[in-house]
């Protein structure tokens, strides 16, 4: 990037559950993201950019140590085991590097994963007031009845129920003041994210943030007008709402298997149908795009925007109605494990390209900006920075397949190159020739999936049964890529436990996540 601006800063930003093929500049049809798409124009867009794993708490780890989640964390929320704990613990993570070394400020703002995740950020928002605000939703259903016990209550025990009741109300009333005063929600993600750097900039120093939106994950609430109005104008695939909410086997919606699942559901919904789903999910993603849009429009007021390498990213992509599985993201198919990644960097044009890359590959380019020594630091991926260089992609190691795993409703793995995709069981199963899903209890995963990508985008033809030598080629690539990733350090962690992981459990249970 010769005579291009020194990058001081690196801000990356995930949309959780966002889908390549939801935005414009990845082809869809109707304009949910405009900003996003005019981001794109002035960006790098990878069009072949995979996630190694299609849940969170993975994810967001890969992202953030360059490791693969084969051998670092592949679980999800609780069912994260102790040896995954202590080797994200060990993990030597883009934050707590930057913290080891003098001139850097870093923040993470947005949806809280809280446990190791937030280790090493400088700024790290506190749960505490999504928790309290349940806390008084709960106390405050109990004033209601309280109030009504009260008035029925007459004679001698009037006096002392009316003290009582006064003391309650008095430590409701401090209970909602300590949410006034420390809830975060009054300035948002985007907000918070500006006003951190303002701090790094204020102090001299180079910034590194994070922040993770959660607008399009389910159970995809949106502002109804917009809802509304994307329902009028586009043309979504429809059906009664009973197919997601309480679906017929080979179909699976986890969403229908969890805690509160059924509360997500509207009288408009049920009114309408499944094609309102999708038009809570395109709202969604507009919603979100918005939140981008503020977020380069800040950075350009402060002058920023020319000093800072800005990613847009997802952590995993989602499933509409794609290959049976309704409104989630299980499987390792194309619309969950495909993701959007655009990067922009200053001074340089935007251009697409169709190199395979994935999101282990953050970590070591954040650490390429900031001139950390990536060689000492054990990445499994690799630095985009010779691909986000003009005329420099010779420097890049061309990939010919990227390793996948799924660890949470099923435990499968994969391999994608640019025109094959392979998914096979790697542990048993309950049914003779189905993988059953932790989730629906239903045998419905076939044990290995075979498509040609390039005749077969969709993935709609299994040729696993017509071209069993190349299955079994792919599945020995496959087992072989992962016995080759390793730990670059020793665990050192004897034992883990953290004081946020219950809240964060059930905060992941009110996503849809058991």
């Amino acid at each position: 990037m010769s005579g291009s601006p020194q990058i001081e800063n690196v801000v990356v930003v995930v949309v959780d559950a966002l889908r390549a093929g939801n935005l414009g500049c990845y082809g869809y049809e109707y304009d949910t993201s405009p900003r996003i798409d005019e981001f794109a124009g002035e960006s790098l867009q990878f069009n072949n950019a995979y996630v190694p794993i299609n849940n969170t708490d993975p994810s967001i780890t890969a992202i953030h140590s360059g490791i693969h989640p084969t051998v670092s964390v592949l679980r999800q929320g609780g069912r994260v085991t102790k040896e995954e704990k202590q080797r994200a613990e060990t993990l030597p993570r883009i934050p707590e590097l930057l913290s080891d070394r003098a001139g850097y400020h870093s923040a993470w703002t947005g949806h809280v994963l809280g446990r190791w995740h937030r280790n090493g950020f400088d700024y790290f928002p506190s749960e505490r007031p999504s928790h309290e605000k349940r806390i008084l939703f709960k106390h405050n259903e109990q004033r209601e009845r309280a109030r009504a016990a009260l008035n029925a209550i007459s004679g001698r025990f009037a006096d002392t129920v009316s003290d009582l009741y006064y003391r309650f109300e008095q430590t409701v009333g401090d209970l909602t003041d300590s949410v006034r005063a420390n809830d975060q929600t009054e300035t948002d993600e985007i907000e918070q994210l500006l006003a951190q750097l303002d701090v790094a900039r204020s102090s001299d120093e180079r910034f590194y943030g994070y922040t993770h939106l959660i607008e399009t994950h389910s159970p995809y609430e949106a502002d109804d007008e917009l809802i509304e109005k994307y329902l009028a104008e586009h043309d979504y695939p429809n059906r009664p709402l009973e197919a997601i909410a309480d679906p017929e086997p080979p179909e699976c919606s986890p969403v229908a298997n969890v805690p509160y699942a059924e509360d997500w559901y509207t009288e408009r919904d049920y009114e309408v149908g499944v094609a309102r789903w999708y038009a809570r999910y395109d709202a969604c993603v507009t919603e979100a795009d918005t939140k981008i849009g503020r977020l380069i429009d800040g950075l350009r007021d402060r002058g920023a925007l020319d000093e800072t390498l800005v990613v847009v990213m997802s952590d995993h992509g989602e499933s509409l109605e794609e290959h049976g599985l309704l409104f989630a993201h299980t499987g390792l198919h194309e619309p969950v494990v495909n993701i959007p990644l655009l990067i922009r960097v200053p001074g340089s044009a935007g251009r697409e390209l169709s190199k395979l890359v994935q999101t282990i590959d953050i970590a070591p380019t954040v650490a390429d900006v900031f001139g950390l020594s990536t060689d000492e630091l054990g990445f499994h991926g690799q630095s985009l920075l010779p691909l986000l260089r003009d005329s420099h992609d010779e420097e890049w190691q061309d990939r010919e397949a990227l390793l996948l795993e799924e660890a949470n409703s099923q435990r499968r793995r994969g391999l994608v190159t640019k025109d094959r995709k392979y998914i096979f069981a790697i542990e048993g199963s309950q049914h003779p020739d189905k993988v059953t899903c932790r989730y629906c209890g239903e045998p419905h995963w076939p044990l290995e999936e075979l498509y040609h990508l390039d005749a077969d985008p969709d993935e709609r033809n299994d040729l696993s049964d017509r071209h069993p030598q190349e299955a079994q080629e792919l599945r020995e690539t496959a087992q072989s890529m992962a016995e080759a990733y390793s730990l670059p350090t020793q665990i050192d962690v004897s034992d883990v436990t953290y004081d946020d992981e219950e809240e964060v459990i059930e905060r992941l249970e009110h996503l849809g996540y058991k």
